[in-house]
């Protein structure tokens, strides 16, 4: 009798065991499917259409504008770099259901040269579907800088517009090295090389060099704002670039901006630009779509194990 039981116990434990992994198997292999399909959508560039008319795109812009490949999605720092807006953007423009866009701005600007990429890219947008920028709170420096060439810049009255401008920092940490004990020596080719080097300050000839280079990227951002904004002339942008902010108050009488109104404002100003009847549908493009994460969660699992990436340091 106990032997009877004996083995009746074991016999359950053993379906019950068998049912567990039945499961995780199973769950395992959708899994895998459902990955596989992710995976393979991405690699053919292919999203699901969900238009099934007119309608408005909108593509945002938010967070600190950073250099090529800056943003990390789910797994990394928060910020728009110029290739996730350009796809983005790209993707609005050749949707044949959307026939206007709408850039939902809220950013501080940030690197110099990704805000010329991101102003190319709606500059040649503009040219295909009509654009309305739409401020939440700020567009300020290379975000003012990318949104110009817009049909229309429409923000709420509080939001904070301009900061045309453009610095450079260079640490010196030379007092903390001292005080420290650090040395450092510089083994270089080229008299400039290590111009900016932090256990040093910046000579006279280092300091103008940088100089120069800020206001060459000063001149040509007056130049592409005042190209882009037809209601502003080159003088009138450069009497403007102090690198300062106004609210969008000001910003209306200083020619900044074309109007006030919220959100649902632009997404009813873009419907009528793009020559939609009723109303519009709205989709949205962004980065972090199911499908970004599902390439965000491969590239974080393929990192596993390695150390991290040490990143240049932009001045």
């Amino acid at each position: 009798m106990g032997d009877e039981v004996t083995f009746k116990q074991t016999k359950k434990r053993r379906r019950f065991w068998m049912v567990i992994t039945i499961g995780v198997v199973s769950l395992s292999l959708f899994s895998c499917v459902g990955l596989s399909a992710g995976i393979y959508l991405l690699a053919s560039g292919d999203r699901p259409s969900i238009l099934s008319g007119d309608a408005v795109g909108v593509v945002r812009l938010d967070g600190v504008i950073t250099s090529a490949g800056g943003d990390g999605g789910l797994f990394g720092d928060a910020g728009i770099s110029p290739e996730s807006f350009a796809a983005d953007l790209k993707e609005a423009v050749e949707d044949d259901g959307v026939r206007a866009i709408v850039l939902r701005v809220n950013s501080p600007g940030g690197s110099a040269a990704a805000s010329q990429e991101m102003y190319e890219e709606v500059k040649r947008a503009a040219k295909k579907k009509p654009i309305v920028a739409s401020v939440s709170e700020v567009a300020a420096s290379g975000s003012y800088y990318a949104i110009s060439p817009a049909d229309e810049i429409m923000a709420v009255r509080a939001s904070d517009i301009g900061s045309i401008g453009v610095f450079i920092a260079v640490t010196n940490l030379e007092g903390l090295y001292d005080k420290l004990g650090v040395k450092m020596d510089i083994i270089k080719e080229g008299k400039y090389k290590a111009m900016g080097d932090p256990s040093k300050p910046l000579t006279k000839d280092e300091r103008k060099i940088l100089q120069d280079h800020a206001k060459e990227i000063y001149n040509q951002f007056i130049d592409d704002v005042a190209k882009a904004r037809s209601n502003l002339t080159r003088g009138q942008v450069k009497k403007l670039a102090t690198g300062r902010t106004w609210p969008a108050t000001q910003a209306k009488e200083l020619g900044l901006v074309d109007s006030f109104g919220n959100y649902q404002d632009a997404i009813d100003r873009a419907a009528k630009l793009g020559k939609i009847e009723g109303k519009p549908q709205v989709v949205t493009y962004e980065k972090n779509d199911w499908f970004d994460l599902v390439e965000s969660g491969i590239k974080a699992l393929n990192n596993i194990g390695k150390l991290p990436r040490m990143e240049k340091i932009q001045r």
